[in-house]
């Protein structure tokens, strides 16, 4: 239920930015927030305060590409670095920390 909330809090700060890095933003916390209850907490807590929106989250991702432009004038986030910052803008637990929700197993056998 928390998870759809989110997805719904996300998907709203998204609207109008289908094509802009505030899309690709929120879908890469889903991603992060996929059964993960806590990581999911954190992010509706965050995403519901200033300064920590989606659009705060894609002026922290300028200010970082722009300190790491090369002589082109060209960067590229890679999603390993992304998921870094992100965790690091939000507070979230690393990766390593992170334990996600198994789906149950199911037994053939109790079906017969």
């Amino acid at each position: 239920m928390d998870f759809e909330k989110l997805v719904e809090i996300i998907s709203e700060q998204q609207k109008g930015h289908e094509n802009e890095d505030i899309f690709g933003i929120g879908e890469q916390l889903k991603d992060m927030a996929e059964g993960n209850a806590k990581i999911t907490e954190l992010l509706i807590n965050d995403l519901t305060t200033d300064g920590m929106k989606l659009q705060d989250a894609a002026k922290m991702f300028k200010k970082h590409a722009d300190s790491i432009k090369g002589k082109n004038n060209m960067v590229c986030i890679t999603p390993k670095v992304a998921d870094g910052l992100l965790r690091k803008f939000y507070g979230l637990p690393s990766a390593k920390e992170t334990v996600t929700v198994a789906a149950p197993e199911i037994d053939l056998s109790d079906f017969l």
